[in-house]
């Protein structure tokens, strides 16, 4: 069986920092307390690794996915 995926050849995954800046610029109010219970951390604990001070790629990867089709904050500011 041939598996041809659908993204481009130049798809490149993108880093932990990477996402880690998409999400706080698409982060809104209420979605530290909807991550923490997606993947059954605490809320203080999610917002460290937000911040940038802890690590754990399961909850960035779970706000990546939460805040993946939000446009920027910064798109509504300058409107």
């Amino acid at each position: 069986m041939n598996y041809t995926p659908n993204r481009p050849s130049s798809y490149k995954k993108l880093s932990y920092a990477q996402k880690l800046v998409i999400v706080n610029r698409r982060q809104r109010h209420g979605d530290v307390a909807e991550i923490a219970y997606r993947t059954d951390y605490s809320t203080t604990h999610v917002s460290d690794v937000l911040s940038g001070k802890e690590f754990n790629l399961r909850i960035l990867n779970a706000a990546y996915d939460l805040l993946r089709n939000r446009k920027a904050n910064s798109t509504y500011v300058n409107a």
